[in-house]
């Protein structure tokens, strides 16, 4: 919270979104009024938090989210630490890693970013109880919400995780056995095709290249 609410960047990307949230919640039409490179969804968000808690929007109301967001998000990576290895030093390790890497939030506070980082993060932990539920169909049904919410923030973080349940779905749907080789190698392909299909007009880059082959 110290960090959030005394880092403060020149170029100023947080009162931008401010601006753009107060123009949004004052009845301005998103994208042909109020100028914006994120989705809709981030607008109902704050919508339905300044509703929820009768407050205005504000530099402090967005520090505060952006606080909310990390901390959640490293709290469900050392739950899911937890779960796949029931080991109290792996669920701890795993939180304040994810804890330390998110310190970029400091940067742009009030962007999407740490509301993504969370929402991938509660998408993660419950693929960890598809395998053990009773009710999968809760489950798939809520990843699926996750997804939606996503693509309608930034499309290309939400086809990445489209992309990474698809895999999940295609190795542990129960298929009959002659399918289940070839849905494991089509999900392995798929996931490992991801970057080069959507960079494919990129790769005479460097830095693309590095990056296709660092995901590979």
């Amino acid at each position: 919270y110290l960090l959030v609410n005394t880092t403060f960047m020149p170029y100023d990307d947080e009162g931008y979104v401010l601006i753009s949230l107060r123009n949004y919640l004052s009845g301005l039409r998103l994208y042909d009024d109020v100028f914006s490179q994120y989705g809709p969804w981030p607008y109902v968000y704050h919508e339905l938090i300044t509703s929820a808690l009768h407050v205005t929007v504000t530099h402090a109301l967005g520090r505060l989210l952006t606080v909310f967001h990390w901390v959640g998000t490293a709290l469900m990576c050392g739950w899911l630490g937890w779960r796949l290895t029931r080991n109290q030093f792996a669920a701890t390790a795993s939180a304040a890693l994810v804890f330390g890497l998110m310190w970029q939030n400091t940067s742009e506070p009030s962007h999407p970013g740490s509301h993504i980082a969370f929402l991938i993060s509660v998408a993660v932990v419950l693929v960890s109880y598809l395998a053990d539920t009773r009710r999968p169909v809760l489950v798939y049904a809520a990843l699926g919400t996750i997804t939606g919410l996503l693509l309608l923030t930034k499309i290309n973080v939400g086809l990445l995780l489209a992309a990474g349940l698809g895999c999940f779905a295609l190795r542990h749907t129960a298929w009959p056995d002659r399918f289940v080789r070839p849905a494991g190698l089509l999900a392995v392909a798929g996931i490992l095709a991801v970057p080069w299909v959507l960079l494919g007009r990129q790769l005479d880059q460097g830095w693309v290249q590095i990056f296709a082959m660092e995901f590979t």
